[in-house]
C-alpha cells in the first residue's frame, strides 16, 4: 500500500441520457445571436435551432463566466429542419493565442502548474513534479501570482513543446502547440526528493517525456454534440475555424459541412482530446490559384482514440489532418483537389510523432500529394486509393502503406 496523502475513489455513475430530457427551441433573430445562444446553452444544454439560418458573429466560448466547461451540450436544428446554416462574420485574429476565434470554441482551461523533475518513459502511471508551492506564475512590481496546488481529481496536461530551461527555476510555463497527454490525478504524495511531489495518474502514459516539460492544470469538456449544421462566411473573410475544441472528451460532430467558407478550417479538435467522433462531415473550401484562405479541411491534434468516419474535404491546402495523435484513425475518407496534401498523419514541430494512427479506406482525387506519413511517426497507416503518391518522412518507424495509386502513370513518389 502506498502512504498516499490523498486518494481518489472513482465511482462510475451510469445515466440513461447525458443531455437534458427535453430540448429548448431557439428562434434566430436575424441579428448576431451568439450571446443569446450561449445563454441558452448554459441554461438548457440541449438547444434546437428553430430556423434554417442563424448569425453567429461573436465567438461562443463553451464555458460559463466562471470558467466551468459546458458539459453535455447538444446543438442541432429543430424537428422538421434538415440543416441549419450558420452565417458568421468573425474574422481571424493573427495575434495568438487570440487566433482561435470561432463560432464555437473551447480553449481547455489551461493554467500553469509545474514541470517534470525527472524524465519518464512511456508506460508509467506516476510522475514527479516541482512542488507548485515553490513556484510562481508571474511577478510584477505590485503583484505576485502564485500557482495553485494539484489536487486529487484534477486533470493535468504534459506538454512536450513547453519546457522550463532547467530544474532550478522558480516558475512554470504556459502550454503551447505540440504533443500533449492529459491524465487525471488519482493520488498525491511527497516525493523522496525535497521540493518534489509525486502524482499518480489514471492510466499509463503513451509517450516518453523529458525533465523540465510543462505540467499544466486543464479542464476537459465532456459529451458535446453538434449535428446537421452548415457553416458559411458568405464568401467574406472568415474565422480561423468553425468548431474548435481543446480537451474534448467523447464529443460527436456529425453531418457538419460548409459552403462559401473562407475560414482556415471547418473542424479542429485540438490538444488533449480523447475518444471523439467526427462523422459524415464534409469541408468545402474556395481555394483557387493565388487565393487560398482554406488551410485544413478537418483536423485533429493531440488526440487519443479519436475517429473520423465517412468524412471529406475539397479545395483546401490539406484535406484531412491527424497531427501528433495516438490511436486515432480516419476511415473511408473522401478528398478532392486539395492543393498540397490530401491526407496527412504527422508529428509536431519538434518531431514528437503520431503513434498508431492514420487512414483506412477511401480515396484522394486530384490536387497535390495524395498522402503523407510524417517525421518520426510510429506504426502509422495509409491504406487508401490515391490519384498521386505517398511520401514517408524521415525517421518514420514501421509505417504501413497499402491501397492503390490510381494515377501512377501521371505522378507518384
Amino acid at each position: 500500500m502506498f502512504g498516499f496523502t490523498h486518494v481518489l475513489f472513482l465511482v462510475a455513475l451510469m445515466a440513461s441520457d447525458a443531455f437534458a430530457q427535453s430540448p429548448y427551441q431557439f428562434k434566430p433573430s436575424g441579428r448576431d445571436d451568439a450571446a443569446a445562444l450561449r445563454a441558452a446553452l448554459i441554461a438548457y444544454r440541449w438547444v434546437q435551432i428553430n430556423g434554417t439560418d442563424i448569425r453567429i458573429d461573436t465567438p461562443i466560448n463553451l464555458e460559463t463566466d466562471d470558467g466551468v466547461p459546458l458539459h453535455n451540450i447538444l446543438v442541432e436544428p429543430a424537428p422538421g429542419i434538415n440543416r441549419t446554416t450558420i452565417h458568421t462574420a468573425i474574422v481571424q485574429d493573427t495575434n495568438r493565442p487570440l487566433a482561435d476565434r470561432s463560432p464555437f470554441n473551447y480553449n481547455g482551461g489551461y493554467e500553469p502548474g509545474s514541470f517534470l523533475t525527472a524524465a519518464v518513459p512511456a508506460g508509467v502511471t506516476s510522475i514527479t513534479v516541482r512542488d507548485p508551492e515553490l513556484l510562481v506564475w508571474w511577478v510584477t512590481s505590485n503583484d505576485v501570482r502564485r500557482l495553485r496546488p494539484f489536487q486529487v481529481g484534477d486533470y493535468i496536461c504534459l506538454n512536450d513543446t513547453s519546457r522550463v530551461p532547467n530544474l532550478t527555476v522558480g516558475y512554470a510555463k504556459d502550454v503551447q502547440d505540440g504533443a500533449t497527454e492529459v491524465r487525471q490525478i488519482l493520488a498525491i504524495e511527497p516525493s523522496r526528493s525535497p521540493g518534489e511531489v509525486r502524482l499518480y495518474l489514471e492510466s499509463r502514459l503513451r509517450r516518453p517525456h523529458q525533465a523540465t516539460v510543462t505540467v499544466a492544470h486543464c479542464k476537459p469538456l465532456r459529451n458535446v454534440v453538434f449535428r446537421n449544421l452548415r457553416f458559411t462566411s458568405d464568401n467574406n473573410s472568415g474565422p480561423r475555424i468553425g468548431i474548435h475544441m481543446h480537451l474534448a472528451f467523447n464529443a460527436e460532430i456529425s453531418n457538419v459541412s460548409s459552403v462559401n467558407w473562407r475560414g482556415a478550417s471547418l473542424i479542429l479538435i485540438d490538444n488533449g482530446g480523447r475518444n471523439n467522433i467526427i462523422k459524415d462531415c464534409y469541408a468545402t473550401g474556395v481555394n483557387s490559384p493565388g487565393d487560398q484562405p482554406n488551410v485544413w479541411g478537418i483536423a485533429v491534434e493531440g488526440q487519443e482514440g479519436t475517429r473520423i468516419i465517412n468524412c471529406g474535404a475539397e479545395r483546401y491546402n490539406l484535406g484531412i489532418f491527424i497531427n501528433y495523435s495516438v490511436d486515432t484513425f480516419a476511415v473511408n475518407s473522401s478528398v478532392k483537389d486539395c492543393t498540397y496534401v490530401g491526407l496527412s498523419v504527422s508529428s509536431d514541430i519538434e518531431g514528437n510523432p503520431s503513434i498508431n494512427s492514420g487512414f483506412i479506406g477511401g480515396r484522394v482525387l486530384g490536387g497535390g500529394l495524395g498522402a503523407y506519413v510524417g517525421t518520426n511517426c510510429v506504426e502509422c497507416v495509409v491504406n487508401v486509393s490515391l490519384d498521386t503518391g505517398v511520401k514517408v518522412g524521415p525517421g518514420a518507424y514501421n509505417p504501413t502503406v497499402l491501397g492503390s495509386i490510381l494515377g501512377a502513370g501521371r505522378s507518384g513518389s
